[in-house]
């Protein structure tokens, strides 16, 4: 056995010494570089793309006993659609019923940047309230002090708080060093008892968790929390949706407003990738496409190569070598091969993967996780070892074929292999062109859509319009007064900077990340309704000029202005969707309205103004109901400023202004373009990488027709240089090479179009007002194709045009 694997292993040797020698050689080498280059640039891209799907898909979360946290949500049986919004009401009575959870714990739902102050400066940062069992769910030790407890809950004075690892270490220098430090949230005095593990901040991108125990206790219809829960050790998944539905059955038939919903529990990892699973194996099967098309290129090349060395392999035959001999050596040169592509893969991934993570969206899950480990690595290998044999197999299986008498009769390098090499390099270009066309309708699909979504009417101006996200703390009556008129002055004072055209305020930016509430809403003399089953509008409480700064047009009616405040009677303006639903085939104006966050006042309806898409560009105008900041519905609020001038321009003025007038009040500078980017984030991403694959598969399809029409006219020269001879004109010769190009061409394409169509399916739900089956979409891809195919074939048809009968004859 020990002599076998020496023996083995001395003739692998001396194989790849040979591969290194004949690939060194000019045209070997120049092969070479082809080879490891397509190769290469196809395993890195496979490398990276396959980081995310490993860290963000496949790998589980980062706690212990990661497959027992879930989610716990709200389940609408009106919709069949789960939300991970819960009332606080439902969170207690969960917690309380069940048996099959370890622990429940909740936490605030929204994203709340809110003010705090340290050392005197204040500043944004994320702040959740959380329950007391909150960490405790995800058993994983601080990195210094401890973790809230029951008793933090309960306790007066200051907020005790949990600061995340990163904030700990930019404003103390280190997470030990702000264990016991005081400083304020909002208005409220709070300490810092612990620091969270690094890397910790579920759920998003969490600064602070103060303790919290839930606010409303009664209200069932208000969903501010989100739980998430730890089963029991030996209770399956099953087992813990079946007692969770029954649980939310019971509360459905006690209280009224629970009876359209009961109770989901979905695994936090699925809970957390939901939304971008589609996204990234699509992105994994565009990658995996391209390096077979890649592998298709290589084997077409490699068939060449073997065709032009047919004497050299029919004398070592004839020398004594079995095929098993003769397919080793040439797999031995595939291996050399790869093994080069494959560290020159590895290398190029890692950037890759540095670029995939600076382009993704800043709420792609796990995005800051995603690296090259041990996972990778073994896939890059293997994925390696699987390309080697895919490209390098197959030709050496039919280069050992070869006829010993035939191939000994042709000289030089100039033989051919049998009739059944053409019919193979013809197959791997069919399919190259197939898989190419595939991708680039998928591309072609998203990039539609893309563009539809990136046009579609807003209803809202993003152009020149700078927002100043700002926030006022008001604890008290007095406090919210002075807030009231530290708006208004502000205003004042910002639109009579040159260059301002119009200013006003917000409560709730368009396209922001703050959630807007949807309100429950009555008409005036009409019947109220069952609470939870009312209409619900958008809320929405604004400064005057909000619809002159945004450009949203004033259908009828009157703007907000200066003297609607809390002192005159309320009035309200309603968007054309809340028209049509509330007053349909009438006037709402004079009508009177309220909603629970307005107060018990009926306000009069004193204007309409057209639909926005304020939350999402993909989802319709909502109803709307707006009303007038200063009569105190309104918190703090963003300033929004359109100008004549570039809107970054503005930002250190609306900066001064505000440090003039209140230094405590902080303010962060975005453009309403910025925001309009941000919403459309996640399908530039998977459109910009797509397209990137349908690219180079393009590429690498046309080169692949290239080189064979190449070397077929190279081994055909003889032939052409004959049919020159006894009178065939130029124009004939193309036609004649072309012609065999595109008929290749024309079957892949057909074969492409088809297995396009049959996979569109999978993009429907990634798609916007496009179809799956979008005919302008496949007559574009028909288009490329051609152009690719026909600069493909035109240059070696163009060749073999130009071949001198009398000098090619004359080397026969």
């Amino acid at each position: 056995m020990e002599t076998w694997m020496w023996r083995w292993l001395d003739a692998f040797v001396r194989d790849v010494r040979y591969a290194l020698r004949s690939l060194a050689k000019s045209r070997g080498f120049a092969l070479a570089l082809a080879v490891g280059a397509v190769l290469a640039l196809a395993i890195g891209a496979n490398t990276a793309i396959f980081s995310v799907v490993n860290t963000v898909l496949l790998q589980p979360l980062a706690y212990p006993d990661a497959e027992r946290i879930v989610s716990v949500e709200t389940f609408r049986t009106n919709t069949g659609r789960s939300s991970p919004e819960v009332s606080g009401p439902d969170f207690l009575d969960w917690q309380q019923q069940n048996s099959v959870f370890e622990l429940m714990a909740y936490s605030g739902g929204g994203e709340d940047d809110l003010t705090t102050v340290v050392g005197g400066r204040a500043e944004f940062a994320n702040v959740r309230g959380v329950s007391a069992d909150f960490f405790a769910v995800f058993g994983q030790p601080p990195s210094a002090g401890r973790f809230l407890t029951r008793r933090d809950a309960d306790a007066k004075g200051a907020v005790s708080a949990v600061v995340s690892h990163h904030w700990a270490e930019t404003h103390f220098g280190s997470a030990e060093a702000a264990v016991g430090k005081p400083f304020t949230i909002y208005t409220q005095a709070a300490e810092i008892v612990g620091v969270a593990p690094p890397g910790f901040h579920y759920p998003g991108a969490v600064d602070i968790w103060g303790s919290s125990g839930p606010t409303d206790r009664e209200n069932r219809s208000e969903h501010r929390y989100r739980v998430i829960g730890k089963l029991k050790s030996g209770v399956d998944l099953a087992g813990a949706r079946a007692q969770m539905r029954t649980i939310g059955d019971r509360l459905a038939q006690q209280y009224p407003d629970n009876r359209s919903k009961t109770v989901a529990v979905i695994p936090l990892q699925e809970r957390l990738t939901g939304d971008v699973r589609v996204t990234v194996w699509v992105l994994m099967g565009a990658v995996l496409s391209v390096l077979l098309i890649a592998c298709a290129n290589i084997a077409n090349l490699l068939l060449a190569r073997s065709a032009a060395r047919t004497r050299e392999l029919a004398l070592r035959a004839a020398l004594g070598a079995d095929r098993g001999r003769v397919v080793r050596q040439l797999l031995s040169e595939s291996v050399v091969l790869g093994g080069l592509a494959a560290l020159a893969g590895l290398i190029l991934a890692y950037v890759l993967v540095r670029a995939l993570v600076a382009m993704s969206p800043a709420d792609l899950p796990r995005v800051d996780e995603v690296r090259i480990d041990v996972t990778v690595l073994l896939f890059a290998l293997g994925l390696s070892l699987v390309s080697t044999l895919l490209f390098g197999l197959v030709p050496a299986l039919h280069a050992s074929r070869l006829d010993l008498s035939d191939a000994l009769k042709q000289g030089g390098s100039m033989g051919t292999v049998s009739g059944g090499g053409g019919r193979l390099r013809s197959a791997l270009v069919v399919a190259e062109v197939a898989l190419s066309v595939m991708l680039l309708v998928a591309a072609g699909l998203l990039l539609r859509s893309f563009q539809v979504l990136h046009q579609v009417d807003l209803g809202f101006t993003t152009e020149r319009v700078l927002v100043a996200y700002t926030q006022y703390p008001a604890s008290n009556e007095e406090a919210r007064h002075r807030r009231i008129r530290f708006y208004r002055d502000l205003l004042e004072r910002v639109r009579a900077v040159p260059g301002v055209r119009a200013a006003s305020g917000v409560a709730f930016l368009p396209l922001g990340r703050e959630p807007r509430p949807a309100v429950e809403y009555f008409v005036q003399g009409r019947p109220e309704g069952r609470r939870g089953q009312r209409p619900t509008a958008e809320f929405q409480a604004i400064a005057p000029e909000y619809f002159k700064t945004m450009g949203i047009p004033l259908r009828r009616g009157r703007d907000f202005d200066e003297t609607d405040t809390r002192d005159r009677p309320p009035v309200a303006i309603i968007n054309e969707s809340l028209a049509r639903a509330a007053f349909p085939n009438e006037s709402p104006l004079r009508k009177r309205i309220r909603s629970p966050r307005t107060g018990p006042e009926w306000m009069e309806i004193v204007g309409v103004v057209a639909d926005t898409r304020w939350r999402d560009p993909s989802q319709p105008p909502p109803p709307e109901l707006f009303a007038a900041a200063a009569t105190g519905v309104a918190g703090s609020m963003s300033i929004l400023v359109r100008t004549s001038l570039d809107e970054k321009s503005l930002a250190s003025t609306l900066r001064t202004l505000l440090q003039e007038m209140d230094a405590t009040v902080p303010a962060r500078f975005e453009t309403m373009k910025e925001l309009f980017a941000d919403r459309l984030a996640y399908p530039r991403f998977r459109t910009q990488l797509i397209g990137a694959f349908a690219g180079m598969a393009a590429l690498l399809a046309a080169v692949g027709i290239f080189s064979l029409l190449a070397y077929l006219v190279g081994q055909r020269t003889n032939e052409l240089a004959v049919r020159r001879a006894v009178g065939a004109q130029a124009a004939d010769v193309v036609r004649l090479i072309a012609a065999q190009g595109l008929r290749l061409v024309a079957i892949g394409l057909v074969l492409g179009l088809v297995g396009a169509l049959a996979a569109a399916r999978l993009l429907e739900g990634l798609l916007y007002e496009i179809s799956p089956w979008d005919v302008g979409t496949y007559l574009g891809v028909v288009v490329v194709i051609g152009i690719a195919a026909m600069l493909a074939t035109l240059l070696p048809a163009i060749r073999a045009a130009t071949i001198d009968p009398l000098i090619a004859l004359r080397h026969e």
